[in-house]
C-alpha cells in the first residue's frame, strides 16, 4: 500500500501483485479519484476550482466533510468514483457536494437520472435526522467529472431532456407541481358536469364544519346525483361515514333533490352503511390497540367483531380463528370490512 506521511495517499483497492508484492489498483481511475479527494484541504481545493465562481465563493473555509453514502446506494460503500460531501456555506448555511468520476468511453445517458435519484435520498436522510427543518433542505450540488473518448452529449439536468412547449415550459422544466385548494367555490367550475360537483362538494364538506350543517349544499349534491347509480351510493357512502351529518338533515335534503328516493336510501341501505362503518372503525382501532401495546384476546374479538356484523359464527370458524396467528387475524380483520359473507373471508 502506498501512502505518504501528510495523510494524503492512501490507496486502499491497490492489490499486491504476486510476483514482486508491490501494491497494483483493482480499479485505476477510480483509485486515483479516490486519491484526489481524500485529503479535505485538497478536497477544497479541487472543489474552489472547478465550481463555478458564483458557487466557489460561498465556500466557507471549514475543509468538507466526507459522509458515508451507502444509505444512497449499498455500493456507494465500496465505490471510489463516488464522493459526497458536506460543506459550510459562508452563510454558515450546510450543503451537499456530489462528486462523481464517470470515466466510462462514452457519456451515459442515465446521469441525471442517477444524480436526480441520489439527491432524493440525500434529502430524505437529512429529513429523517432533521425533522424541525424538513421544509428548510439544503442545496446539493452535483459535480461531474468525465474523461472519456467522447464529446460529452448528455443534458445536464431532466428538465433539459423534456419534450414541450412554450405554453408549457415554464412549469414542466421548473420542477414545480401544480397545486389546487378544493372549496365550495369550485363547484361552480363544472355546471356543466353535475356527477364532478357532486364529488367536489362531497369533498368540501368532509372538511369545512362550517358547511356541514347547511342543507342547500346537500341538496346540491344529491340532486347531482343520477338515481340508482354507482356514483350516487359512493358518495351517500361517502358523507354518511366522513361527514357524518345528522340523520334528519339528510332525510330533508334528500325529500327536496330526490323526494322517490328516501324510503330507498334512508331505510336499509343507510343501516347497511352505518353497520360496515362501525364495523370498520372496530377492525382498526382492534390493529391500532395492538401496534400499541394494549390488545389483549384478539381472536375473541375477531368473533365479536363478526358476530356483530354476520349474526353468529359456525364453531368451526371459531376454532380456526383461536387457532390462528396474529397476523392472520389481522388480515381477517381488513377483509372483515367489506365482505359480504363470512365465508368469504376464510375461503380467500
Amino acid at each position: 500500500m502506498m501512502s505518504t506521511g501528510d495523510g494524503g495517499y492512501d490507496v486502499s483497492n491497490g492489490d499486491a501483485d504476486a510476483n514482486d508484492g508491490k501494491p497494483r489498483l483493482s480499479a485505476p481511475h477510480d483509485g486515483l479519484f479516490k486519491v484526489l479527494f481524500q485529503s479535505p484541504a485538497r478536497a477544497l481545493a479541487i472543489l474552489k476550482i472547478y465550481l463555478p465562481e458564483e458557487i466557489a465563493n460561498q465556500l466557507s473555509d471549514e475543509p468538507p466533510r466526507l459522509i458515508d453514502g451507502s444509505f444512497i446506494d449499498p455500493s456507494f460503500r465500496t465505490s471510489q468514483s463516488d464522493r459526497l460531501f458536506e460543506v459550510t456555506l459562508t452563510t454558515r448555511q450546510p450543503a451537499f457536494i456530489y462528486a462523481l468520476l464517470e470515466h466510462k468511453s462514452a457519456p451515459d445517458p442515465m446521469t441525471p437520472f442517477q444524480i436526480e435519484g441520489y439527491k432524493l435520498k440525500i434529502w430524505q436522510r437529512y429529513m429523517d435526522e432533521n425533522p424541525k427543518d424538513k421544509f428548510k433542505l439544503p442545496p446539493i450540488i452535483p459535480l461531474v467529472f468525465y474523461h472519456g473518448n467522447r464529446p460529452w452529449s448528455v443534458p445536464l439536468s431532466i428538465p433539459e431532456m423534456i419534450v414541450d412547449n412554450d405554453a408549457i415550459r415554464a412549469i414542466s422544466r421548473s420542477q414545480r407541481y401544480i397545486l389546487h385548494h378544493i372549496g365550495r367555490d369550485d363547484a361552480t367550475n363544472f355546471a356543466a358536469y353535475p356527477e364532478i360537483r357532486a364529488i367536489i362538494l362531497s369533498l368540501h364538506l368532509s372538511q369545512a364544519k362550517r358547511d356541514q350543517d347547511d342543507i342547500r349544499t346537500f341538496i346540491e349534491v344529491f340532486a347531482s346525483l343520477e338515481d340508482n347509480s354507482d356514483l350516487e351510493a359512493l358518495v351517500f357512502q361517502y358523507i354518511v361515514r366522513v361527514v357524518q351529518p345528522k340523520r334528519t338533515l339528510l332525510e330533508e335534503a334528500l325529500r327536496e333533490a330526490k323526494p322517490d328516493r328516501v324510503e330507498i336510501i334512508m331505510g336499509s341501505f343507510y343501516e347497511d352503511v352505518l353497520t360496515e362503518g362501525r364495523a370498520e372503525g372496530m377492525a382498526e382501532g382492534m390493529i391500532k390497540g395492538r401496534a400499541e401495546g394494549r390488545a389483549e384476546g384478539e381472536a375473541e374479538a375477531f368473533l365479536k367483531l363478526a358476530r356483530f356484523k354476520y349474526g353468529s359464527v359456525s364453531q368451526e370458524i371459531a376454532t380456526i380463528v383461536r387457532q390462528a396467528s396474529q397476523d392472520k387475524i389481522d388480515r381477517w380483520l381488513k377483509d372483515l370490512v367489506s365482505a359480504k359473507d363470512i365465508n368469504d373471508i376464510f375461503n380467500s
